[in-house]
């Protein structure tokens, strides 16, 4: 989301590495231009998604008061986040931070098997898949200014690949309505989450399963070891048993034939 509407204009810095383990901390992270969307259909959508009890991240909520926004700080956001929505607007392109996000979004997309969701609200998928329109209008103000020449290459291709990747269309799958477009958001939404967490408890049930044949080998072996002491116990015993009875028929020997008859014998 471009945190410039809330008066942080701090550069961003370079992309955070990538954390050894994955560790989702929010459900969805929304991109979008906040002088665009924010207090309109983007408020909406996060209310929407919160009453659907699915966790967005929300830099008004979820960023320290007094804290300073950083590029580093929305990007580890990002990373956490199993579902990244793009609200693509007339101006997201305008914003350099909205498109270093988009970069991220769809690095995250390829490396950790995210979900990316692209909505088109008021711009033709087409005009950011080729830069047309007011989207070629952003690239060429970059273009006059001289700025970002090393950044427009990956930016040209987020917004290529995004724009090809399924989405919805605020006039095309919603009929201009914005709320429509919100409740098919939230299903699409809550469908991934559902498979996901079938998927998670799918291996975590697998995962059981497998230990608890191992545990049951081991048992097995273990039964196996006490039938082996059993018998081995149940050996010396009977050496035993043996012994006392050879002792015993020594004992009555000597007895009868009294001592001076076993000294000849012996």
């Amino acid at each position: 989301m471009d945190p410039t509407t809330n008066g942080n204009h701090s550069p961003p810095p370079p992309p955070l590495p990538l954390p050894r383990t994955q560790i989702w901390k929010y459900d969805v992270y929304l991109s979008f231009r906040g002088e665009d969307v924010r207090k309109t259909f983007v408020s909406h959508l996060h209310e929407a998604l919160t009453v659907a009890r699915i966790h967005a991240f929300n830099d008004d909520v979820d960023v320290q008061v007094g804290r300073e926004i950083s590029m580093d700080f929305m990007f580890k956001a990002i990373e956490e986040s199993r579902i990244s929505i793009v609200v693509f607007s007339e101006n997201y392109a305008t914003s350099r931070w909205c498109l270093d996000e988009l970069v991220k979004i769809l690095d995250c997309m390829k490396t950790r098997g995210q979900l990316v969701l692209p909505l088109f609200f008021n711009v033709h998928p087409s005009d950011v898949r080729k830069q047309e329109g007011i989207f070629r209008h952003a690239f060429e103000r970059y273009n006059r200014c001289g700025e970002f020449e090393d950044h427009q290459k990956r930016w040209r291709r987020a917004l290529k690949e995004a724009a090809n990747l399924a989405g919805l269309d605020l006039h095309n799958n919603a009929d201009g309505y914005e709320a429509k477009l919100i409740k098919k958001v939230v299903k699409e939404v809550q469908f991934f989450l559902a498979r996901n967490n079938m998927m998670a408890l799918e291996e975590e049930e697998a995962k059981l399963k497998e230990e608890e044949q191992t545990h049951q080998e081991k048992m097995e072996d273990l039964q196996k070891q006490m039938e082996a002491i059993n018998l081995q116990a149940e050996a010396l015993c009977l050496r035993r048993a043996n012994l006392v009875a050879r002792r015993s028929s020594l004992e009555e020997m000597k007895r009868q034939f009294g001592s001076d008859d076993m000294k000849i014998i012996q």
